[in-house]
């Protein structure tokens, strides 16, 4: 993860360089999540402010990095979680994230596996049926289904779209969603 870690902080610095006025946008799913919590604190060190962090159930299974902070050169977080209680991939764990002002976030979980909060939803396989609960290899089955994770999927999209329009991933900001935190 730190080596991760280290190319993504490298690649902002490189673009910053050419264009030192472009906002910088971080986004990150599971692990990646994790990854870019600590490209952020990297950046913090070097007083370069991130725009916006967009987080997709973000997991730190690293030992060497700590991404229970975001650091206050964010100016906005939003964080797409797995309810833990559909008890998909329990044993990932999620970043525990505190932040503090000027830092803003919205968190909001969603009823669907990591996959789908993630925007990789589980298929239905040949001959099983949409309301069977779905297990992962060697794990214990979720209490979702797989007609349930697709629901989840759109609405994780549902959610976030907005968000990442009105903070400016896709050019000019829109205007700035209620925040919600449910």
């Amino acid at each position: 993860m730190e080596v991760i870690a280290g190319k993504g902080y490298k690649y902002v610095h490189l673009n910053l360089v050419s264009q030192p006025k472009a906002p910088v946008f971080l986004t990150g799913y599971s692990r990646r999540g994790a990854g870019v919590i600590a490209v952020a604190q990297r950046l913090a060190e070097d007083n370069v402010k991130v725009r916006a962090m967009v987080l997709f159930d973000a997991v730190d299974r690293a030992l060497g990095i700590d991404t229970a902070e975001i650091p206050s050169n964010v100016e906005r977080v939003v964080h797409a979680r797995r309810d833990p209680y559909a008890f998909s991939r329990n044993s990932f764990g999620n970043c525990e994230i505190r932040w503090h002002a000027p830092t803003g976030h919205e968190l909001k979980y969603f009823r669907g596996t990591h996959g789908a909060v993630g925007g990789v939803l589980w298929q239905t396989p040949q001959g099983a049926q949409s309301t069977e609960a779905i297990q992962a290899r060697g794990a214990t089955p979720t209490l979702i289904n797989y007609t349930q994770d697709a629901y989840a999927a759109k609405e994780v999209w549902a959610w976030v779209k907005p968000r990442l329009s009105a903070y400016g991933f896709f050019g000019t900001p829109a205007a700035v969603p209620k925040a919600v935190v449910s």
